[in-house]
């Protein structure tokens, strides 16, 4: 098995780009990360900001999996400690 180097990792792990905050707001996401995540004109995105500063955008669809798969999680944790 190869082992990769660390930049290698990095490298998978991100995808760099940059956009500039419009008057209104808003904020263009580029192309190759709309691109890498499958997004399209008018799909909603749930928007977090975190401790560090980092916004986070979530496409509603995915989302919405998430929260599904840690209901059926937590559904499952409370049987097993029978709550």
């Amino acid at each position: 098995m190869d082992k990769k180097s660390s930049k290698e990792l990095f490298k998978e792990s991100f995808i760099f780009a940059v956009s500039t905050l419009g008057e209104k707001g808003q904020v263009v996401i580029p192309v190759k990360i709309r691109k890498k995540m499958k997004m399209k004109k008018g799909q909603r995105l749930i928007v977090f900001l975190d401790r560090a500063g980092a916004v986070i955008f979530i496409p509603v669809e995915r989302f919405e999996k998430i929260a599904l798969l840690f209901d059926k999680k937590l559904s499952e944790i409370k049987k097993l400690a029978n709550l």
